[in-house]
């Protein structure tokens, strides 16, 4: 589909688990939090330390559970 991607999760902290950028959309990059849909609701919640780096982090992260949310988000607000 054009875009890249790079896995984060093994930086830890709270940090997102990936990293996707696309020269389609003005070079745009989203951080995706990745919570597994088939688990529990207690466990699909953000740790503590996500919690915070999603509260204190000044740009876009988005949590999903599937790739069609994923791509919701990235086309957001395009008009193509």
């Amino acid at each position: 589909m054009g875009y890249s991607v790079v896995s984060l999760a093994d930086v830890g902290d709270g940090c997102p688990d990936i990293l996707v950028g696309s020269l389609n959309t003005a070079n745009r990059n989203w951080f995706f939090e990745i919570k597994n849909w088939k688990a529990k609701p207690s466990e699909r919640r953000l740790t503590p330390k996500e919690k915070l780096f999603h509260a204190t982090w000044r740009g876009q992260i988005a949590v999903i559970e599937t790739t069609a949310e994923a791509l919701k988000v990235m086309t957001a607000g395009r008009d193509d």
